[in-house]
Order: C-alpha cells, then sequence, then structure tokens
C-alpha cells in the first residue's frame, strides 16, 4: 500500500490499521494532518477519515488505541483527545494533564488508555521519553470529558 502524502504515524488495533498522515503545510504554526483507519482484513477498506486536530501551536507527541480500540491522542500542550465515534468521528478533549493534574505536559507521557483512565509517567527531569526502570513510576489519571453545564428548574413558569 502506497500513500502520497508523508505517513507521521501509523498504528494497528486488532484489524484495524490508523495512518496518521500530512495534509499540507501547517497553518498558524499547527500542524496540518489527517487520520485514515482502514479494515485490513476487508480488502484495505477506508472505514473513515477525518481531521486530526492539536491545539494551536502545538505537534503530536502521542498516538495510540486504548484497549477497547478507541483512538487517543497527546500534544505537546497536554491535550489528551479521543476520536468519539459514535457521534460524527469527532476528537473530543478528554484530559488536560496541565489543568488537572499541575503536570507541565513536556513532563508526561502517556502509556496507554483503558477504561476511563490513561496510564503515564510523569518524566523525570531531563528526559523525553519513559526508559525501562519507569514501570514503577506509571501511575493512572483519570480521563474528563466534558458535558454541557445544565441546570433544571424544579418550578416552571406558566
Amino acid at each position: 500500500m502506497s500513500t502520497s502524502q508523508h505517513v507521521v504515524s501509523m498504528l494497528g488495533y486488532e484489524n484495524l490499521l490508523a495512518l496518521v498522515v500530512s495534509n499540507g503545510v501547517p497553518c498558524m504554526e499547527t500542524q496540518n494532518m489527517r487520520l485514515r483507519v482502514i479494515d485490513v482484513k476487508n480488502y484495505f477498506k477506508v472505514l473513515y477519515e477525518t481531521e486530526f486536530p492539536l491545539t494551536p501551536g502545538s505537534a503530536l507527541q502521542w498516538i495510540g488505541f486504548s484497549d477497547e480500540g478507541q483512538l487517543f491522542t497527546f500534544d505537546t500542550d497536554g491535550v489528551m483527545r479521543m476520536l468519539s465515534n459514535g457521534y460524527g468521528n469527532n476528537w473530543i478533549p478528554c484530559l488536560d494533564i496541565k489543568a488537572k493534574y499541575s503536570i507541565e505536559p513536556e513532563k508526561f507521557y502517556p502509556i496507554s488508555v483503558s477504561g476511563y483512565e490513561v496510564l503515564g509517567v510523569h518524566l523525570r527531569p531531563g528526559q523525553y521519553f519513559p526508559i525501562y526502570s519507569d514501570k514503577n513510576r506509571i501511575k493512572p489519571y483519570k480521563l474528563t470529558l466534558p458535558l454541557l453545564n445544565l441546570t433544571t428548574n424544579s418550578t416552571q413558569d406558566e
């Protein structure tokens, strides 16, 4: 299989192959990328193709499938997003490591996602990626899905 676009990242889960490709020149200091998910057991059928959002001025640091097969990304600004297949393949921010845990994004590296938490390593000074000796430093961090701030009135005006 060949592609005319520069492949930024490629990963698999069961019969799915996910390709992150460059989609042109950067805009406003942000990479312009697309995601293509392919079913390799079904004659390499493209299941969906969608834009790939990043926080303005950031870059892709990590992408992975959760244990359940959901796609997640983490950018250098500390924002993790999940691809919500049920809502028109939209990306939903589900963790801001800087805001929720006061960890600088360059000091955090996600390892995996399972259920409602991400396993990650709070990196030591001078580290950019986790190393084998960090296996005892892996901790769970809760994902937070944004919800509308809905209020209900117990009494209604007639």
